[in-house]
């Protein structure tokens, strides 16, 4: 497959987050996970060179959580970034409420020092 590392056609190449130039972006897109069969809650970091203008996915989390512990979740994503590139995220965004009608992600004030953007 081209899509496999092991492929000839594949090309890897380093990558420097830790360069000033970059800005990461995360974003959340909730769900109640209640069930088995309930959605997959996405938390996403882009990682967007301010050279270039492109954009790297950085991480991409899936997972079926409750409410809780998302927002568990995307505070640890924030002290990974920091513990791994040295800074947090530009701007934080989620989705206003979950697909099932639940409750909207609600992230205490403060927690994330980063612009928030429901």
């Amino acid at each position: 497959m081209l899509s496999e590392p092991s492929s000839p056609l594949w090309q890897s190449w380093e990558v420097d987050f830790h360069a000033p130039r970059f800005r990461f972006y995360g974003y959340c897109a909730p769900s109640l996970g209640r069930t088995a069969g309930s959605d997959y809650s996405a938390i996403i970091t882009l990682a967007v060179d301010g050279d270039s203008g492109l954009a790297y996915v950085y991480d991409a989390d899936l997972q079926r959580r409750h409410p809780d512990q998302i927002i568990t979740d995307i505070l640890d994503k924030e002290r990974q970034l920091r513990r791994e590139t040295g800074r947090g995220y530009t701007l934080f965004g989620a989705e206003p409420g979950t697909p099932e009608g639940g409750p909207s992600l609600s992230v205490p004030a403060g927690a994330i020092p980063a612009p928030f953007a429901p």
